[in-house]
This record gives structure tokens, C-alpha cells and sequence, in this order.
């Protein structure tokens, strides 16, 4: 199988293109696979990590932070009798521990999320 490098070496046109056509399909379905790879460690960890929250944590990270329909933190706090800020800062410490979790979890995957 021709490597991207070995293109360089043809010098027709028309080869060239089609090389580049089936390397880069090659390289899409890799990182495809990647992709997936990654995403199902990453919601594996999301599910270990949910399983050391506290009752109200774990509300928080179902209903607001992983949720489809995620809550307002006034939803939140009326939940809980508590004010939006208050929801605001338990969300704050929750998002700190999370990152905290998935880098020791998973530590050759960076986090881009700006630091604490």
C-alpha cells in the first residue's frame, strides 16, 4: 500500500489525485475509528466519575452537564430550595473535580478547558 510520501514519487497527474483520494479516505475512516474509540473511553470515565457524586452532585451532572435538555441553574436551585448562585458554585466545583478526574483518568488525553 502507497504511503502519502510515495505520491511524491509519481509523477502523473491523474495518479496522484487518485493516491491522495485513497489515502485520504484511509486517514478519514482511521480518525473516524479513533473518534469513536475515544469517545466511548471518555463516557466511561463520565460514568465512573458519576458514580463517587452525592446525591446533589449527581443531579447537577445528569440534569445540567451531560443532559440533551440540560436545566437552568434556576431549575436547579428551586430543586433543591437553594439560589441560582449557589447551584452556579456547586456546578463551578463539580466542573474543578471532574477535570481533576479525567486527568488522572485519562492521562494522555489533554483537557481543553481553561484551568482553574
Amino acid at each position: 500500500m502507497f504511503v502519502f510520501e510515495d505520491i511524491l514519487l509519481v509523477n502523473d497527474k491523474g495518479i496522484q489525485s487518485v493516491l491522495k483520494e485513497i489515502d485520504n479516505e484511509v486517514l478519514s475512516l482511521a480518525l473516524k475509528t479513533a473518534s469513536e474509540e475515544l469517545k466511548h473511553l471518555f463516557r466511561q470515565r463520565l460514568a465512573e466519575f458519576s458514580k463517587t457524586l452525592q446525591d446533589k452532585e449527581r443531579y447537577i451532572f445528569e440534569k445540567r452537564l451531560i443532559s440533551e435538555s440540560p436545566l437552568t441553574l434556576q431549575d436547579i436551585g428551586d430543586h433543591y430550595g437553594v439560589s441560582r448562585e449557589r447551584a452556579r458554585q456547586i456546578e463551578a466545583a463539580l466542573i474543578n473535580r471532574m477535570r481533576d478526574y479525567m486527568r488522572q483518568s485519562m492521562p494522555d488525553f489533554e483537557l481543553h478547558l481553561p484551568d482553574k
